[in-house]
């Protein structure tokens, strides 16, 4: 009668890898039995050497080594070739893309009670940007709105700082004319008013630009760096 094969547990470690001996009785000639290791195989092995794969991400291929991986984070990004590897980049290219909705860090206007902002890319590698934000509380440093991450103001096209002539609106009882400002290199917007001393380029402090109450704006081309 033929006998079952039998199996020895050897081992298991801290990464519930788990060793056992099989033998086979039935088996006639030379035979010492198959050792089987159960759990995290190597990438040599046929596995990933990776206990968990990281959720909504893009696994690349890593030679012999573990894969990496291009996780999710930035509305609008697309998987991009950098001629080394793939990363999650914003799009520089294609036609006049939708309004995506992004959430811009600040300087100078504390932290936004409302704050929607979005932005959208030309085509022409430049993007536009509109957001409604809601300010309580300001301080005496410059005030700054950043723009979506990866994008910084192209210095060829922008030498200067330079007004965005688009939209700016306040609920609050500050008659001045605001003024949304780019320099170059930078990856953010600053912020002046027409009536301050220096004029509507002048890049000034959130206390002095900005009082408590709600705020609109949109922006015209912003050239944006390749």
């Amino acid at each position: 009668m033929a006998l079952p094969p039998t199996a020895t547990k050897f081992s298991s470690d801290a990464n519930n890898v788990t060793t056992f001996f099989f033998d086979f009785p039935n088996f006639t000639g030379s035979h010492s039995g198959v050792t089987a290791t159960l759990g995290v195989n190597s990438v040599a092995g046929g596995g990933t050497g990776l206990a968990t794969l990281t959720a909504n991400s893009v696994i690349i291929g890593n030679g012999t080594s573990s894969p990496t991986f291009v996780t999710a984070g930035t509305p609008g990004n697309v998987l991009t070739d950098n001629g080394t590897t793939w990363v999650s980049s914003p799009p520089s290219g294609g036609g006049n893309g939708a309004w995506i909705p992004y959430t811009p860090t600040t300087q100078g206007i504390g932290t936004l009670a409302v704050a929607d902002f979005w932005y959208k890319y030309d085509g022409n590698d430049s993007i536009y940007v509109k957001g409604t934000f809601l300010v309580a509380t300001t301080s005496a440093v410059q005030a700054q709105i950043s723009l979506p991450a990866g994008y910084t103001v192209e210095p060829t096209k922008v030498n200067a700082t330079k007004e965005l002539v688009g939209m700016f609106t306040s609920s609050n009882s500050n008659t001045a004319v605001y003024t949304a400002l780019i320099s170059p290199s930078n990856t953010y917007l600053t912020f002046g008013f027409s009536t301050n001393t220096g004029g509507g380029l002048n890049q000034d402090t959130g206390s002095n630009v900005f009082a408590p109450g709600s705020y609109s704006f949109s922006t015209t081309a912003i050239p944006i760096s390749p």
